[in-house]
């Protein structure tokens, strides 16, 4: 008796290690590629009528990432928000493994969606420059509008665009008037005290890849540049009257997989207050 009792127990065990074989993969595939949409609404009285309603859809921390074939899955995403303008926040590829095809690819279809505009990150940074530049000259044969440290004024506001290596430097404050709406695209959240400064209106960030791992009561487990249990790797946050948009980000890095952390792609819609 003892011993089918034994059997039993081994058979149930041996079923749930090879469940666990079977499904773990799959899990972490799913929680790698499952694209989400998150979307934001950010009112302001320097939004005018003409451009209430003005639609940026924010590509952060791709990492050569792609999402299905060609990344048909990630552009059909980024076409059903129907953007105005798309901007990319950084480290678009990954410097540990370089994929620039991949990553041209993306910029290739998105390009045809609607005008898009892109900041490096550390990612990009730590490229000998001829690389850097067989990325930039990529892009901007497709169309891709680099604005390091630069600005572009449209019908109703202006969109900053800081490198990576200006982040704490004058640029963003250099770049900014106290009776117009800017949007400035800013690789790292972490630096929010220093941009809330510059009374910049509206951040868009990265870098935080949304904590990496996010547990139950716990939420964002250990982020870059803020170490473990970030407050700023994900979501809205305010600071002065400066609104900062933290994006989860699409792709990993040095961490090879999330966990309850689903990849996203960010839609910010203006509005007048």
């Amino acid at each position: 008796m003892e011993n089918k009792k034994k059997k039993k127990r081994l058979r149930v065990f041996l079923l749930l290690l090879l469940f666990l074989i079977v499904f773990t993969p799959y899990f972490l595939w799913y929680q790698n590629h499952h694209l989400v949409r998150t979307d934001y609404i950010y009112s302001s009285e320097l939004v005018s009528d003409s451009l209430s309603g003005f639609r940026i859809v924010q590509i952060s921390d791709l990492h050569n990432e792609v999402f299905g074939k060609d990344s048909e899955n990630l552009v059909k995403m980024v076409r059903d928000a129907k953007p105005d303008i798309i901007v990319f926040t950084g480290d678009i590829v990954d410097s540990r493994h370089t994929d620039f095809d991949a990553t041209l690819l993306f910029t290739s279809k998105a390009v045809e969606i609607a005008p898009c505009y892109y900041v490096t990150g550390n990612h990009e940074w730590r490229f000998e420059i001829e690389e850097r530049n067989i990325l930039f000259k990529g892009m901007m044969e497709q169309g891709v509008n680099i604005i390091e440290d630069m600005e572009v004024d449209f019908n109703g506001f202006t969109l900053v665009g800081i490198s990576d290596a200006s982040l704490l430097d004058n640029e963003l404050k250099n770049m900014t008037y106290p009776d117009r709406l800017e949007v400035a695209l800013c690789h790292k959240p972490q630096y929010f005290d220093f941009y809330s400064e510059s009374d910049a209106d509206l951040i868009l960030s990265g870098h935080a890849h949304g904590g990496q791992f996010r547990l139950p009561f716990i939420g964002p487990v250990l982020s870059p540049g803020q170490g473990f249990f970030p407050k700023l790797a994900e979501g809205m946050h305010e600071l002065n009257g400066t609104t900062m948009i933290v994006s989860r980000g699409l792709g990993n890095s040095r961490f090879p997989f999330r966990l309850f952390n689903y990849p996203e792609v960010v839609v910010v819609t203006l509005e007048r207050k």
